[in-house]
């Protein structure tokens, strides 16, 4: 009994879980309803003849009658097939409708039909090969056929852009040297043409023509590139004759000046170098002469004191303005320039010519503007002098190579013979904005005794002022003393207010000696340097000064030897005590 009624109730169960399991298969079975429906084109341009297959997407995915339905508004333009094909059939337009059959969802698409479609058959491009120049251009033109093709555009390529660029309507544009190929592409088709391009650097012959001055070599200039200004000079037979001329010259060299390089012979056109050279040129040396200035109407009893007071009496000058004096003899006169932006080059024609005196008390001066000495000029100063042979007081002076400061001989006695002074010295320096500049010269040989107690003697005095050595000499210069309370330097003294700077240049074999009448007195005898001196404090100015005493350089100074007052760190330097 048991085991029947067991028997039942699992038939009784299993007959559940069937119904169960059938009631939820046939629940998910149930059809979806139709949503919307969409077309993969919603708008078509097509030529007669052509085709197209629509594709209708009915939704849901799962919707269980997707069957739909096709019209076309016009069919005589644009004829539609029950599966969805699409043909074009004469010009016109017309809207192509997509039905659902379940919910009556529609979509659209909106059809152009346009004239036949002529296809591209074939390009041809014009020319085949070329060859340019840098800087050169070319269009290129690319012809469709058949020539009533429909559409008829064309897309251009470089395979080498680097060397050559295409634009979009064809035209070369060459970047550097070298080969390329343009492609041109019909958008319709893909037919294509090419042109073989090479690119080149056309050069041309630039010719100078100097008319009398030194030759000057053609040069070979790329097209599009600038020609280089060359230099030349003209000269002529005997050079330059003494006398004060305008601008910077050299007696030997220099006879003409310069006017430019024009491009016609007539001297009409000005040539620009900044233009690009476009063909062959053959430029043309302008020259003028160089005139001579007058100095009839100016004072002096020689051409270079009338030199001096011409310069001194022009007119105020906006900025440095070069004039050159030529001198072929011995001026026995003070020379002193006060014009500030007169930049003057004094040199010798053919031989050394001296500027000196026996009797003034100071040979060049310069209280404004910059004193140039050059080449075959010296200055010497002999008999008893009171104070300096040149002396810069608010002026410049450049010594150039060639020229020189020597043998002088100098005794300075009470400097109340002439003026009252406070130094005794070959060149001195009692200006702040004077420089003095070694750039070549040489001071040498030169002689400086003195017989009376003053401030500080030496070749070379900075009370106020700037020395700069960049080449050159001084050497062999002697400086004595018998007189003690003066410092003494045999090259170059700077006290407080001076400075000194050594880039090259030679100092070497300069003395300065205290005679024994100095010593005999027993009075103070102060600092002494033989090739440099800088800084000598008295005792009266010791107080908290950190650099009581002095600097000095006794050893001889080479072209490598640099040195500065503004570096006192420097081992040349040798430090003595005020009483040293």
């Amino acid at each position: 009994m048991t085991k029947q009624f067991f028997s039942a109730v699992s038939k009784v169960a299993i007959a559940g879980c069937c119904a169960v399991l059938l009631m939820t298969s046939c629940k998910k079975d149930e059809p979806s309803a139709v949503s919307s429906v969409t077309l993969d084109e919603t708008s078509l341009l097509l030529y007669v003849g052509q085709t197209h297959d629509f594709v209708a997407t009915v939704l849901p995915s799962d919707a269980s009658n997707k069957a739909v339905s096709w019209a076309s508004s016009d069919p005589s333009v644009a004829s539609v097939s029950e599966s969805g094909e699409l043909k074009a059939l004469q010009v016109g337009e017309s809207t192509v409708t997509v039905t659902t059959l379940e919910g009556e969802f529609t979509a659209t698409c909106e059809v152009m039909v346009l004239e036949p479609m002529v296809p591209v058959e074939s390009v041809t491009i014009e020319p085949t090969s070329i060859t340019l120049m840098l800087r050169e251009t070319k269009q290129l033109t690319a012809t469709v056929y058949p020539e009533d093709a429909t559409v008829k555009d064309i897309e251009w390529s470089s395979s080498h852009p680097e060397v050559a660029e295409v634009t979009i309507d064809g035209q070369i544009v060459p970047v550097s040297v070298g080969q390329s190929v343009i492609t041109a592409t019909s958008s319709q088709g893909g037919k294509s043409a090419t042109c073989v391009v090479t690119v080149d650097a056309k050069q041309y012959t630039v010719e100078f023509e100097t008319n009398g001055g030194t030759p000057v070599a053609s040069q070979s200039v790329t097209m599009g590139e600038k020609a280089t200004a060359p230099e030349t000079t003209k000269v002529a037979e005997g050079g330059l004759s003494a006398g004060l001329y305008p601008g910077v010259q050299d007696p030997e060299q220099a006879s003409y000046l310069f006017g430019g390089w024009y491009s016609d012979p007539e001297f009409t056109t000005l040539y620009d170098f900044e233009s690009p050279v476009n063909g062959n040129l053959k430029l043309y040396a302008k020259w003028e002469n160089v005139e001579m200035i007058d100095l009839s109407s100016a004072a002096g009893s020689n051409n270079a004191v009338k030199a001096m007071n011409y310069l001194n009496g022009l007119a105020d000058l906006a900025a440095p303005t070069a004039y050159t004096l030529i001198l072929d003899g011995e001026v026995w006169s003070k020379l002193t320039l006060n014009k500030a932006n007169v930049e003057l080059y004094i040199v010798g024609k053919d031989k050394e010519c001296g500027i000196q005196s026996s009797w003034d008390d100071r040979v060049v001066v310069s209280t404004a503007g910059h004193l140039f000495l050059g080449n075959n000029i010296y200055v010497k100063a002999t008999g008893d002098k009171a104070s300096q042979t040149v002396l810069l007081d608010g002026g410049n002076l450049t010594m150039l190579p060639g020229s020189k400061i020597k043998d002088c001989d100098v005794t300075s006695i009470s400097n109340s013979k002439f003026w009252p002074v406070s130094a005794r010295t070959i060149v001195y320096l009692n200006n702040a904005n004077s420089v003095f500049t070694l750039a070549g010269g040489e001071i040498v040989n030169n002689k400086l005794h003195c017989t009376a107690e003053d401030y500080m003697a030496g070749t070379i005095c900075i009370n106020n002022g700037k020395v700069v050595i960049e080449s050159g000499k001084i050497a062999d210069n002697t400086v004595t003393s018998d007189a003690p309370g003066i410092a003494l330097c045999g090259g170059v003294y700077a006290p407080n207010a001076g400075s000194i700077d050594k880039t090259g240049g030679v100092i070497e074999n300069n003395t300065a000696t205290f005679t024994q009448t100095a010593i005999a007195s027993g009075a103070e005898v102060r600092h002494v340097g033989q090739q440099m001196l800088f800084r000598a404090v008295s005792q009266y100015w010791e107080g908290t000064d950190p650099y009581k005493g002095a600097f000095k350089i006794d050893q001889n100074l080479s072209e490598t030897d640099v040195v500065s007052t503004s570096d006192l760190s420097n081992p040349l330097w040798i430090r003595l005590n005020y009483k040293d």
